[in-house]
């Protein structure tokens, strides 16, 4: 095979496939075994496999999982183009995981890349950015395979019986095969083996908002005033490319952000935190004209680096330099190199000294051919792009973590490209440019090439990422590809990411700003966005308590696809576009718009989000899809702490008229389902002592809720430093009728008493609905 060519591990090869043989010698000691196998003489003298077996419990103890680890090692190794490794498929089994992956989530009869490639798409790009060789089976099994080298997964495309894992001069292999009956803790089974992923500061999970391109400081300032002047829930600006002397000195353009210390230090004491955009590359191309204050070349950084050994290198021993974007050529930082990424972070810290909270790490992503050639980009480590593609974003954002932990170490991290072992560096995943509409993925677009996809990749990408290792993710609200979305594409977007952990409005064109009117001129845009935002920020103790909870071993998914959860639903397995956000909620957004939207709930009893309508699944039904309310249900024994509307930000302020969310004027609610009758509904929040050390507390002082029947009444054990919580109860998932005791609590006469505080210690039933509501949370309810 000749080595300057690459050859795709999905496609026809040169060469033959050849089988192990018999085996020459096995030996067992408990749950060990070590086996020598025959092999061809063109692999090499034998197959050494060794495997080993163990089994545990879950932090319940409800459920057992357990673990087989095999290692092969060709001894003296020949000529091994590729490994493969093949299992069987049942008919019914749906398949879930392999990282982020646009198209739907249930992967079974794909084929999928490892790496970034070039393919026949708009973005002329396969869009693999966060590979992760991990596929969960509605069968109780999971397969992970510990290897970033170039492959691909084949899970029934070739064969529909059959699936199978190819990678590229692979002679050692390490894979692991996990089962457990709950898919819960199937899928969370990724943390035992790839590491614990990092929880955002909970300032993070507020709205974030950003233009595609600022024209200055002062317009970043009017954007902050105009936020709040109409009443939208944000917590984190965004400041994109460009914004630097050069890409990447990481110093302010003086003509475009004049004073920017200053300018900072004004956000912050607004409530918002700041993040920049940036990207690994230093350029030798003159980006002077790009925009005025910005420099011909990087003052002397690129000199310094190429003096100092401190780029990847091509085959000649010059720095590597890679066309990130049009018009510029850039050398990508070594990061394999300790002393190069050390330099990358005291550099970084120009940003960080002045007060920026975080980084919007684009690009970082190697694609490993082109045109079918290998780049031959070579790394201090020894490695190529054949090893280090997908690795080197993991390094890229390591070095930036490190500039945060020395200035702001509550920071935060979104980036675009990462891998298996990655979730431990980057806060968050982004998918970067996603067409802004409504399209799936692979289908033709107008130009009659295969679409990226819009609102429906967004969707699959949350789902397929959250069973991967990767709880956290936000898509570009509106989408990025095509430029400022339809006003319909926006609204409908939102009314999803106010159901995702991350939730950040911004995109191509000039801005996606609701209450700009030349962009989004219907009157419905702004309220409608405004309702979707403060979702998004009431959500933050359940978002953060999910992303948490999956910070652990066995760490449940902070999203699970609905047919993982509910496997021998045939229904809840075809609907690509529903999943449940937490263990509590279902939330089903019309990927293509409809409305009314087909839904299919899944057994139980399950309570409408916005309605209260009662449903016993399984059940098909229509239900609104208006543009800013997705269908989202309630399942019996939910329990999801809500901020109180009027919070403006998680972020602290100086502003007296702006509230923050932990002011004592801001009250939370608990929004709870009774459960089922001898069953008991919990949650815990970051402060309760099992998650000590898994994640920070969230600052509500709520820690645990327990809600459970004694005979005929309701209990609730409310474990909160905040006096005045209240309580929205589901009452009509257990009872038509009113309760007929509330002991120590007084009826009131409006529910306005209730939640505007004007009573104390009273409940309320709502007619039209069942719901009761009280304040503060009652001791018991009674039927």
């Amino acid at each position: 095979m000749n080595p300057s060519r690459y050859y795709d591990p999905l496609e026809p090869v040169p060469g033959r496939w050849v089988r192990p043989g018999r085996v020459r010698s096995a030996t067992l000691a408990g749950d060990h075994a070590e086996l020598v196998v025959e092999v061809d003489p063109l692999v090499g003298e034998a197959l050494e496999v060794t495997i080993d077996r163990g089994c545990d419990g879950t932090a319940e103890g409800s459920s057992g999982r357990c673990r087989a680890t095999v290692r092969l090692s060709v001894r003296n190794p020949g000529s091994v183009a590729f490994t493969r490794v093949s299992w069987g498929l049942a008919a019914d089994e749906a398949l879930y995981g392999l990282g982020e992956r646009f198209d739907e989530p249930n992967a079974r009869g794909r084929r999928h890349a490892m790496q970034l490639e070039m393919a026949d798409t708009s973005s002329g790009l396969n869009e693999v950015h966060v590979p992760v060789p991990w596929v969960v089976s509605t069968r109780g099994y999971a397969v992970l395979v510990e290897e970033t080298r170039p492959a691909g997964f084949d899970l029934g495309a070739a064969d529909p019986a059959t699936a199978s894992a190819t990678f590229a001069g692979a002679t050692d292999l390490v894979f692991h095969v996990v089962t457990a009956a709950d898919p819960w803790v199937l899928a969370g089974g990724i943390t035992a083996l790839a590491g614990r992923p990092r929880v955002p500061p909970g300032w993070a999970f507020g709205p974030q908002l950003w233009r595609n391109e600022l024209d200055d400081g002062a317009e970043l300032l009017a954007d902050a005033a105009a936020i709040r002047a109409h009443d939208l829930p944000v917590s984190v600006l965004w400041i994109d490319n460009p914004w630097q002397t050069a890409y990447n000195d990481f110093t302010f353009n003086p003509l475009q952000f004049p004073g920017a210390p200053a300018m900072i230090a004004q956000l912050h004491d607004a409530g918002y935190k700041v993040l920049v955009w940036s990207t690994p590359y230093l350029d030798s191309s003159d980006d002077s004209a790009v925009r005025a204050g910005m420099n011909p070349d990087t003052g002397g950084l690129y000199e310094e680096a190429r003096e100092r050994g401190f780029f990847a290198r091509n085959v000649a021993g010059e720095p590597w330099e890679y066309p990130w974007t049009s018009g510029k050529l850039g050398a990508s930082i070594d990061f394999t190199n300790p002393e190069a990424s050390a330099w990358w972070s005291e550099t970084a810290r120009r940003a960080t000294r002045l007060g920026i909270d975080g980084f919007k790490l684009d690009y970082g992503e190697l694609l490993v051919s082109i045109v079918g050639s290998r780049l031959g980009v070579r790394f201090a480590d020894g490695t190529t792009e054949a090893e280090t593609h997908a690795r080197y974003s993991i390094l890229y954002h390591r070095a930036y973590r490190a500039a945060l932990e020395a200035d702001r170490p509550d920071g935060f991290i979104i980036g675009r490209g990462s891998t298996l072992g990655g979730q431990a560096e980057v806060d968050c995943i982004w998918p970067g440019d996603l067409d802004n509409d409504l399209s799936y993925a692979g289908e033709p677009n107008d130009e009659g090439e295969a679409a990226v996809g819009g609102l429906p990749a967004a969707v699959h990408a949350l789902q397929s990422l959250a069973v991967s290792g990767f709880p956290t993710f936000g898509s570009d609200t509106g989408g990025y590809r095509g430029g400022a979305p339809a006003s319909e594409v926006l609204v409908r977007w939102a009314a999803h990411t106010a159901w995702t952990p991350v939730m950040q409005v911004g995109g191509a064109g000039n801005s996606h700003n609701p209450w700009d009117t030349a962009l989004y001129p219907e009157d419905w845009v702004l309220p409608e966005m405004r309702r979707s935002m403060k979702l998004h920020q009431r959500l933050f103790p359940y978002l953060y308590a999910a992303v948490c909870a999956a910070a652990h071993d066995p760490g449940p998914p902070s999203v699970m696809p609905i047919g993982l959860v509910w496997p021998d639903d045939a229904a809840a397995v075809a609907d690509d576009c529903a999943y449940l956000l937490g263990r509590d909620v279902l939330v089903a957004p019309g990927c293509r718009g409809e409305d009314p939207r087909r839904v299919h709930l899944p057994r139980g009893t399950w309570v409408d989000w916005w309605s209260g309508d009662v449903r016993s699944g399984p059940v098909d039904f229509d239900a609104p899809n208006p543009r800013d309310a997705a269908p989202a249900f309630l399942r019996a024994g939910a329990i999801v702490p809500l901020l109180a509307a009027e919070v403006d930000t998680l972020v602290p302020t100086t502003e007296a008229t702006t509230v923050y969310a932990w002011a004592s004027r801001a009250p939370l609610t608990l929004r709870v389902v009774p459960p089922a009758a001898g069953t008991e509904a919990r949650w815990r929040g970051a402060g309760h002592p099992d998650t000590v050390g898994r994640c920070p507390d969230d600052g509500s002082g709520l820690t645990e809720v327990r809600v459970a029947w004694d005979g005929d009444c309701l209990v609730f054990d409310v474990a909160s430093a905040d006096p005045a919580l209240r309580l929205e109860l589901d009452w009509q998932a257990a009872s038509a009728a009113a309760p007929s005791a509330v002991p120590g609590f007084t009826e009131a006469p409006a529910v306005e008493d209730v939640l505007g505080g004007t009573c104390a210690a009273c409940w309320f039933r709502e007619e039209t609905t069942g719901k009761l509501f009280a304040t503060p949370v009652p001791a018991r309810i009674c039927r």
